[in-house]
């Protein structure tokens, strides 16, 4: 059997290591969509600061809900 790299891995299989423990898979979730989450945010809200602050509070939620 061949190891699987975190990255190569979809998100929803990351999701699901994430959920069965595998703390790693979250931070891997977290880098590929930090970026996207922020700038998205940041159309919306217009504000830099508010746009990360934002980004922390929905991985925060996404921690605490997933586990």
């Amino acid at each position: 059997m061949v190891a699987v790299v975190p990255s190569e891995m979809d998100d929803a299989r990351l999701v699901e290591r994430f959920r069965a423990g595998d703390r790693q898979a979250f931070g891997e979730l977290a880098r590929r969509w930090q970026r996207s989450l922020h700038g998205l945010l940041w159309r919306i809200v217009g504000n830099d600061e508010d746009a990360r602050d934002l980004v922390q509070a929905a991985f925060l939620r996404a921690w605490t809900g997933a586990e």
